[in-house]
């Protein structure tokens, strides 16, 4: 596991197109693409990169069967090529996205080992110093 970048989304340049409607649900709430893709079981950030790095009318076709392919839609394709129409063009130029994607933080397991030492240095100074009874 690694640790999140805070600012990824920000500087990611996905941010439109990721936070873009699709639609409105039967129960009334607006459906992201973000929620989309997650629903999906894809990483959202992941999949924009994909789509921003493909040529408009391949991101264009792939965003739509995923739109129409999601559980119970309500977006037959056609209706989804549009959405995914206007949400492609959302989509930053694919020069930019390949210098904007997050970079991976280090490893969760980088910052355990001393964490852990000095938890232990800690609970050595109180027990020696009484403060911790055993």
């Amino acid at each position: 596991m690694t640790v999140p970048d805070a600012f990824a989304f920000k500087r990611s340049g996905l941010g439109d197109i990721l936070t873009g409607a699709i639609g409105t649900e039967v129960n009334g709430m607006t459906l992201t693409l973000l929620s989309a893709f997650a629903r999906a079981g894809a990483d959202p950030w992941q999949e924009a990169g994909r789509l921003a790095a493909l040529p408009r009318r391949e991101a264009i076709d792939s965003l739509a069967r995923t739109i129409a392919g999601l559980p119970a839609t309500l977006w037959p394709l056609p209706m989804a090529t549009d959405i995914a129409t206007r949400l492609v063009a959302l989509l930053p130029t694919r020069a930019s996205v390949s210098l904007a994607l997050p970079v991976k933080g280090k490893p969760v397991t980088a910052y355990a080992r001393p964490a852990v030492m000095l938890i232990g240095v800690a609970l050595l100074a109180a027990y020696l110093l009484g403060l911790l009874p055993l």
